[in-house]
């Protein structure tokens, strides 16, 4: 008996423990090394950060599809009032549609997350 409990061990079991044991080890390493080197103040910088450069081009375009769109021979004279209200619902229906429902999904991911946290919950 012994032979087969050592025999089952050894096998798939011993390294599906070792799989265990090794995750473990990799998520308290992990959650060591986040807690040490990533505050809040971090994360907030970093989400500054990227707002700013991700969002900062964005009256440059629009300034040059307007500048273009008034330039254009055929499309020039009906640019202010039939195309660019038009290109403007466009960005802001489905594309701001589009953004919002990312940021919903990831609200929601977060929040989900964090559901099981006492220290977090509202």
């Amino acid at each position: 008996m012994l032979e087969s409990i050592m025999t089952f061990l050894g096998g798939t079991a011993g390294q599906w423990l070792l799989g265990i044991a090794g995750f473990a080890g990799l998520g308290a390493l992990l959650d060591y090394l986040l807690k040490k080197f990533i505050s809040q103040g971090k994360l907030d910088a970093i989400h500054d950060f990227l707002e700013y450069w991700i969002a900062w081009p964005g009256e440059k375009i629009g300034e040059a599809m307007n500048a273009a769109g008034e330039k254009l021979p055929i499309v020039g004279k009906a640019w202010n009032k039939t195309i660019e209200p038009w290109v403007i619902v466009l960005l802001q229906a489905v594309f701001g549609g589009i953004v919002d429902g990312v940021r919903g999904l990831l609200s929601n991911i977060v929040k989900a997350l964090l559901s099981d946290n006492p220290s977090t919950r509202d």
